[in-house]
């Protein structure tokens, strides 16, 4: 606790030097008369709604005086050049995000006033719609930009993202994977871990109170797909009864509802405006979306509907159905299933059985074998770690054995349906010769924490000495939670 502790005081001191060294750059700007004038001229910018009179204001605003009062900017591709001048290294870095989801010509109005980049994406997931050139009109632009045909293939942005350039260019020492997943609980994103990012992922939100019976439901409704309107009625009504319970459930849960297919998507866009009032729309941020709307968003419920039934066309199936050899439609899969931070409803008109192979059927397969954690204590190898699951499930509260988290299991996980601790019993083999704790032990103390655990530590011979306080203290931290939600 006191290494977290001062790694939050080191980066608040971080951040309050930034805040300092920005003030005192505006007050030596603000010391020259000529930046005065060009303030005044931003100011004015920044209020008016006129795009011709804000790019005429800006205009007249040094591109450097704008980076001194706002040296972090956040844009869409497209926007700084709007403001700032085509000019090379005016950032220190730029962060391109969703960079597997982005062109590789909108990136280059960023990357050029870039000195350093970071890129940042998940080739697992969409990919951009490209509008394709005629092979002719690629051969013209090929001879009038004077590159050869390797050059050009290497960088084409019909073909390529900004992602797929990096990846090919940038040293492999230079690569980070970002293995942590703070939106979903393993059941939700337990599939595309296991059959998407082949177990490369840790899942950092895994706990007892969100397993299977909390985070996904299905509902098989037997609909059928009108193959004039392309839109599954019964599918429909479904959705509706589902985000009213959802509603009722929780008065601020956020909700989207997500379909492969545009028909289906729009349908229920009308009826939620028929069904729900603009006050409950706003509150729960309550949306009707494609798979590709979504890219990039997230919602603590998400309701997909697949639109199609048992006679669906394989070509209309092949697009949602995904498999690891087609990209596209894995990507499509991918994000369909992973948006939700809290529960996953999947509403269908199909079975296991009326599939092909692919990522669907495997996926309704995976969740019908889903189950809750239970404990034999058979299992557990250690009489002092059996001592300790018989005394903690003696207390009252459901305990739990080498729960999975973070990708660490972690000796014993106590809850009372709401509220989870974390138990470490530690051995000797936990300790150096004075006494610390080991490194390893430190490092997974500290993820634990970022991930949002609480933790309490039982050191071996303490529980042979005073077994009653460890236990005191663990049902005080029941106690104090329920007092704090009172």
């Amino acid at each position: 606790d006191e290494l977290q502790n001062l790694n939050k005081q080191k980066y608040s001191l971080a951040a309050e030097w930034i805040n300092q060294n920005r003030k005192f750059k505006i007050y030596e700007l603000l010391n020259k008369p000529n930046a005065k004038k060009a303030i005044t001229y931003l100011i004015k910018a920044l209020k008016t709604r006129q795009l011709d009179l804000k790019a005429e204001l800006l205009g007249k605003v040094p591109h450097q005086l704008l980076l001194t009062i706002f040296p972090v900017w956040a844009s869409k591709d497209n926007f700084l050049s709007n403001i700032l001048p085509l000019k090379p290294g005016m950032f220190d870095c730029v962060i391109i995000d969703e960079a597997s989801f982005c062109r590789a010509n909108s990136a280059i109005p960023a990357l050029y006033r870039a000195k350093h980049a970071v890129i940042i994406g998940d080739p697992m997931q969409l990919r951009p719609i490209y509008a394709r050139l005629s092979k002719r009109l690629k051969k013209t632009a090929l001879t009038h930009s004077g590159l050869t045909e390797v050059v050009a293939t290497e960088f084409d942005f019909q073909e390529k993202t900004i992602f797929d350039i990096a990846s090919s260019k940038v040293r492999t020492d230079s690569w980070f994977l970002l293995d942590e997943h703070f939106r979903s609980p393993e059941p939700i994103i337990g599939f595309s871990k296991k059959y998407i990012y082949n177990d490369n992922l840790r899942i950092m939100t895994n706990r007892p109170t969100n397993g299977p019976s909390e985070s996904i439901e299905i509902s098989y409704v037997n609909g059928v797909e009108d193959q004039y309107t392309k839109v599954n009625h019964d599918e429909v009504k479904k959705v509706i009864k589902i985000i009213q319970l959802e509603m009722l459930k929780d008065p601020d849960c956020t909700i989207a509802v997500v379909s492969p297919y545009k028909e289906q998507r729009n349908y229920i866009e009308k009826e939620i405006v028929k069904k729900f009032t603009q006050h409950e729309i706003d509150k729960h941020e309550l949306v009707s979306r494609t798979v590709y709307q979504m890219q990039g968003d997230e919602r603590d419920i998400i309701i997909l509907t697949t639109c199609f039934d048992k006679d669906v066309h394989p070509g209309r199936l092949r697009y949602f159905q995904g498999t690891n050899e087609n990209e596209a439609s894995r990507g499509v899969f991918n994000v369909a299933v992973t948006r939700a931070r809290r529960k996953q409803h999947i509403v269908t008109s199909v079975t296991v059985n009326d599939l092909p192979a692919g990522f669907f059927k495997q996926y309704l397969d995976y969740l019908s074998k889903l189950q809750e954690p239970t404990v034999d204590i058979n299992q557990i190898p250690y009489k002092g770690e059996q001592d300790v699951f018989i005394a903690l499930k003696d207390s009252g509260l459901k305990v739990y054995y080498q729960f999975e988290s973070c990708g660490y299991k972690i000796d014993f996980v106590v809850t009372d349906g709401k509220e989870c601790l974390a138990i470490e019993y530690d051995g000797p083999q936990h300790f150096n010769t004075d006494g610390s704790y080991v490194e390893e032990d430190i490092q997974r103390h500290l993820t634990l924490k970022r991930a949002g655990w609480d933790i309490y530590r039982i050191p071996y011979d303490k529980w042979e000495t005073e077994k009653s306080t460890c236990l005191n203290e663990v049902l005080s931290y029941f106690e104090s939670k329920l007092k704090r939600a009172s």
